[in-house]
């Protein structure tokens, strides 16, 4: 359970844990010890079957456990290709289990061939079957919003609402946010264009990185906090501000301004 937990190899068991156990044993509690704990099987066989039996026991309590729901569930679902090249179909289920909101993982399957909806519908619908979940069950499906998922003639969803017409459907919302970050006015794309290049910038250095981090602290102080209001209601301030531009602005703030000259010395040192 340890080494699926942490994402290690299998014959981690054999080659690190066990070593390491008899050892320990064997100094603490003589050779009696390190005979018993010999016994115990921590092959790469041994590992990967019980992890194996281990996922199919979750998965077993999960299903149990939506099915004793008293509510429809909702389900979430997306194809895509690993970095193997092998097209995995992953869901997420959310459910009330008693008064608890619930989500979980439910499955991963690899796909064969193609991956169209009827494909993607025939591998969910088998889960389904398998594992005796009533598509009755299901109250909503969100998905991204690939033909293949929404289409009108033979997506995935489509099929679904064949079998469950009141079936709520949504899908990624991110589609909407790219289409109007193509059609937003040429000031507000300059902007944004800016913030991720700053962005960018900050995360690509690590220095840049934790000095920010420490700005973003800093940024909570309330006498800075009081200094950046007192500039931003200061009319002659604003105007030479638009007069000298950024850098030059900073010598002209008055001394009582010390703990905003000193926060802009930090930004200004990470470019």
């Amino acid at each position: 359970m340890i080494i699926a937990k942490n994402k290690a190899a299998h014959n981690s068991g054999e080659k690190l844990i066990k070593p390491a156990a008899l050892e320990m044993a064997r100094i603490l509690f003589g050779p009696d010890a390190v005979t018993k704990l010999k016994d115990i099987p921590l092959s790469n066989d041994s590992v990967s079957r019980r992890i194996s039996e281990l996922s199919s026991d979750i998965l077993k309590q999960l299903i149990e456990r939506i099915n004793k729901s008293k509510c429809r569930i909702s389900i979430q679902l997306d194809e895509s290709t690993d970095i193997s090249n092998v097209c995995q179909l992953v869901s997420y289920v959310r459910f009330v289990d008693d008064e608890n909101i619930i989500d979980e993982f439910l499955f991963c399957l690899e796909m064969d061939g193609h991956t169209r909806g009827e494909d993607i519908f025939n591998i969910f619908d088998n889960f389904m079957k398998t594992n005796k979940i009533q598509w009755d069950k299901v109250g909503s499906i969100c998905t991204d919003g690939a033909p293949v998922m929404i289409g009108h003639q033979s997506g995935l969803v489509t099929r679904i609402k064949d079998l469950v017409p009141d079936i709520v459907t949504r899908h990624c919302a991110l589609h909407k946010y790219a289409l109007c970050s193509k059609t937003m006015c040429s000031s507000l794309r300059e902007t944004l264009n800016t913030i991720v290049k700053v962005i960018n910038y900050i995360r690509s250095r690590p220095l840049n990185h934790r000095i920010f981090q420490t700005l973003c602290e800093e940024l909570g102080n309330e006498s800075l906090q009081m200094e950046l209001l007192e500039i931003q209601s200061d009319s002659i301030l604003k105007a030479k501000y638009l007069e000298v531009g950024i850098p030059a602005f900073f010598s002209y703030l008055p001394g009582k301004f010390k703990n905003f000259k000193k926060f802009a010395t930090k930004i200004i040192a990470m470019f």
